[in-house]
């Protein structure tokens, strides 16, 4: 679809939703929807997202393009611990995300918060907006370092994307 972007979302170091990212790029993964409409070819997963540091808290800034069912997890962030340990933080639809494509009404969710709202032209043409959401994670070890992170998708309907990861040590 032309014009289906976010080119109105800031880039470089913005605050966005009262966090501040560093939005470079964006890392797209496959789902059964984007697997069925499109002839490009998501990849399942990033492993390696380097992060080196210790943390209190994590934000994510994500979303997701395809609806699913209220409560389907559609994509895992798995971080790795310097001690070897991993923990997983599972992404549900409509728990912590939704399609990025919104009714002008506003698309909440009950375990994260909308971060940013804008539109671009496929959206406008269909009176719908495009929104992005922030989970903020507490991390339970946060004086063990973190050395990286996997973003895994589950295959579901929806294909989960993510814009930006801020590490806070407060």
């Amino acid at each position: 679809i032309d014009n289906n972007d976010l080119s109105q979302l800031p880039h470089g170091f913005s605050t966005i939703g009262g966090v501040d990212y560093d939005l470079r790029g964006i890392i797209q993964l496959t789902g059964q929807g984007a697997q069925e409409a499109l002839s490009v070819k998501f990849p399942a997963a990033a492993a390696g997202i380097r992060i080196n540091q210790q943390a209190e808290r994590l934000h994510f800034l994500h979303a997701c393009g395809w609806k699913d069912a209220e409560g389907t997890r559609i994509s895992t962030y798995v971080v790795h611990y310097e001690n070897g340990e991993t923990i997983e933080i599972p992404v549900e639809y409509g728990i912590h995300v939704r399609d990025w494509w919104a009714p002008t009404t506003q698309a909440e969710v009950p375990s994260g918060d909308i971060a940013w709202i804008g539109s671009n032209g496929a959206s406008s043409a269909q009176n719908q907006a495009i929104q992005l959401y922030h989970l903020s994670w507490k991390n339970p070890r946060p004086e063990t370092s973190i050395l990286s992170i996997d973003f895994k998708s589950e295959i579901a309907e929806a294909a989960p994307f993510l814009m930006a990861i801020t590490v806070a040590t407060n």
